[in-house]
């Protein structure tokens, strides 16, 4: 099995997550330790965050795990993109101090 460089973030923003959501979905490709960065660049500063979720494409929606930039959880991330390719990214927002998305 190869290791990925470069891997496929599948972006899911808007919506509630089910499993026909209405929300935006946007593919990034890009190093997973510049996924933070690569996100503020796809989105600009229009979009407010509350949390971001991960799970690998083999895994059920209710497995998705939260991360931030730099904690044990986005490490993991990392170290699993970079053995399979893909990751699906989950971005909670924040709209009037209301999140959405769970």
């Amino acid at each position: 099995m190869s290791m990925w460089e470069i891997v496929k973030f599948s972006v899911k923003c808007g919506g509630y997550w089910v499993k026909n959501h209405r929300g935006d979905v946007r593919t990034i490709n890009c190093k997973p330790e510049e996924l933070f960065n690569a996100l503020a660049e796809e989105f600009g500063e229009g979009l407010t965050v509350q949390r971001v979720w991960y799970k690998l494409p083999n895994e059920e929606h209710k497995d998705r795990k939260i991360m931030s930039d730099g904690d044990p959880m986005f490490l993991n991330m990392c170290e699993a993109g970079k053995w399979r390719g893909m990751i699906n990214i989950f971005l909670e927002e924040s709209f009037d101090g209301k999140s959405r998305g769970t």
